[in-house]
């Protein structure tokens, strides 16, 4: 039987181990890309999250924490993923577990996460484990570089229209 383990993964160990998991949510990424950003997500106070079997990275997650007026302290996980070969495994929900614990434990009133419209793995997941879809997010790329960035990479996960473009 596979050894499970959930923890927090430092910057340096990041650096190494998690571009693969984060590629296959963002295959347009670079590693170079992935390297720069890691920097600037850590420095700005995400975490990240694995979940190792055996010792071997199967799935990930990151996470910060807000405060807003309507809800005070929360707690955003940020790409959850998981490993082809390790899906159906339960591994999402073990990692969300351990995020609400967390957020108890950081005196957060709710998590509040974000997931592509379109994405109905992720809405089933959300709606199973307890979640409420409440709304919408609306994005507008600034500067004509970024709007074809956006469209991008919208285009590519097969969400949005030419208005969210």
């Amino acid at each position: 039987m596979a050894t499970i383990t959930i923890r927090e993964i430092a910057y340096e160990e990041a650096a190494q181990t998690c571009y693969p998991l984060l590629y296959s949510l963002n295959p347009d990424m670079t590693d170079e890309a992935f390297q720069r950003l890691l920097k600037i997500v850590t420095d700005e106070g995400e975490v990240l999250v694995g979940l190792f079997e055996d010792n071997k990275l199967a799935a990930l997650v990151g996470y910060w924490l807000a405060h807003q007026f309507w809800c005070d302290k929360f707690l955003e996980p940020d790409n959850l993923i998981v490993l082809p070969e390790h899906r159906g495994k339960n591994y999402g929900r073990m990692l969300m577990d351990w995020l609400e614990k967390r957020a108890e434990e950081l005196g957060c009133k709710l998590v509040l996460l974000k997931s592509y419209k379109g994405n109905e793995n992720a809405t089933k997941f959300y709606d199973r484990i307890g979640y409420v879809a409440l709304g919408n997010v609306f994005l507008k790329p600034l500067g004509e570089e970024n709007q074809k960035v956006f469209a991008d990479m919208l285009a590519a996960r097969n969400i949005g229209n030419k208005s969210a473009a």
